[in-house]
């Protein structure tokens, strides 16, 4: 039933797709001709990857980051470039299973002190301040919203910091002592593994007695695994949000939560949670998220939303379309293969 068919595969090189004729949307509704196939090409090496769209190798070169972005502008002129409020969230998320991370106390240290400007300035511009619901969610605070909230406010800083410290110390761990865990990225490159550096570089000055290793799990299957056997101590990564904000919260916070890989429960956000299904009016729905987005910030979260970066992806010249579609599922970076069945090639 998706937009492709998937008519070859070869482990750790490509994937072929062609247009799936019994699509439920045809390119007869645009009038215009999408294209019949598209390739997944296999370049763990991103200077391989931005090499192959200067050379046009490849039509697509997405998340381009600010040190690349000189080089492609003055080497493919004609690329189009498309930004957009990203798809997901990067984030910094803790076991609770861990007694100091089960603390409150210490997690709402970690909140209040976490340099996120820092972190999200390596991203590059437009990047956008998140709490627990994406802010693109008509439901969620905006970007302003939170950055003037506690912890975010750039001009509170250094005293959250502050407070930061003292609360850690009241949990029982004074400069962070007796916190020791590894943090778990999947790359060992790349701008999550960054933000993982930039967040332990910062914290040994806040907090200079907690013991942060950055361990890469660079096997997909074994990082996953490690989510959903709820084995890992913590990680840095990305998560793409669900299109309904319902949905969303619910797969993340709920209890029953398919990715409510914390170990987090509280009845009061089931509560909510549940109220919120069965919620049509969108102004009462959204006094409903407010309640939710504050009180698991205050409690201290354990899945703790860093940014929303903006995407920023080239295409070749001859890529038609690409401004005709967007949306959480639809964007450019083909992941999930629904965008380039929209796309068309010009010449």
């Amino acid at each position: 039933t998706g937009a492709w068919i998937q008519t070859e595969h070869v482990e750790g090189t490509r994937q072929v797709f062609k247009a799936n004729p019994d699509y439920y949307r045809t390119a007869e509704e645009g009038a215009r001709p999408s294209y019949d196939t598209f390739e997944k090409i296999v370049m763990s090496d991103r200077a391989a990857q931005v090499a192959a769209f200067i050379s046009g190798q490849i039509g697509v070169l997405a998340t381009i980051q600010p040190h690349e972005e000189p080089q492609v502008r003055a080497s493919v002129g004609d690329a189009q470039w498309f930004g957009q409020p990203n798809f997901g969230w990067n984030h910094f998320a803790v076991n609770t299973k861990l007694p100091f991370f089960a603390d409150d106390r210490v997690r709402q240290a970690l909140q209040m002190s976490m340099d996120y400007a820092g972190i999200a300035d390596a991203w590059g511009p437009g990047w956008l301040y998140s709490g627990p619901l994406h802010v693109m969610f008509a439901e969620a605070y905006t970007s302003d919203e939170i950055k003037a909230k506690p912890g975010y406010n750039p001009d509170t800083k250094e005293a959250d910091i502050a407070e930061a410290v003292k609360r850690m110390a009241a949990a029982g761990y004074p400069e962070g002592e007796g916190i020791s865990f590894k943090d778990t990225t999947s790359q060992s490159s790349g701008l999550s593994f960054d933000a993982a550096i930039r967040q332990k570089e910062h914290w040994a000055n806040v907090f200079p007695k907690m013991q942060m290793e950055i361990s890469p799990v660079t096997d997909y299957a074994s990082f996953t695994n490690l989510l959903n056997s709820r084995e890992f101590e913590a990680r840095t990564y990305h998560h793409t949000m669900v299109p309904n904000a319902v949905a969303d919260a619910r797969t993340y916070y709920h209890s029953q939560g398919g990715r409510n890989y914390q170990s987090w429960e509280r009845p009061w956000a089931d509560e909510i949670l549940d109220k919120v299904l069965v919620t049509n009016d969108l102004e009462e729905r959204t006094k409903l998220f407010h309640e939710f987005e504050d009180r698991y910030i205050a409690e201290g979260p354990a899945l703790l939303q860093l940014l929303v970066s903006r995407d920023n992806h080239a295409f070749q010249a001859n890529v038609g379309g690409v401004d005709l579609v967007t949306g959480t599922w639809a964007y450019g970076l083909t992941t999930y293969g629904v965008g380039p069945r929209w796309y068309w090639q010009t010449e």
